[in-house]
């Protein structure tokens, strides 16, 4: 069940991610607020890596299996 088509990897992954989020019945508001967060992560790694000229530098930002993105919606606190 197609329902549209996004080009460019990193919006059409943000999209596919809010799609499943949607699609397991989470909150609109959760799931704008995990866009909301996970772009601003995005762009501090981003930064960390182009002012220091290597991937490995912002290692602490990326996600990965046990690293959980905190949400004031959760009652995680703001970030």
């Amino acid at each position: 069940d197609l329902a549209g088509v996004v080009r460019e990897v990193y919006e059409s992954a943000i999209c596919m991610g809010a799609q499943a989020m949607q699609a397991l019945g989470v909150p609109d508001a959760e799931i704008e607020e995990v866009e909301r967060q996970y772009r601003l992560n995005d762009d501090q790694r981003m930064a960390v890596q182009i002012e220091h000229g290597t991937l490995i530098s912002a290692k602490d930002l990326m996600y990965r299996p046990g690293r959980r993105m905190n949400l004031a919606s959760r009652g995680d606190g703001e970030q």
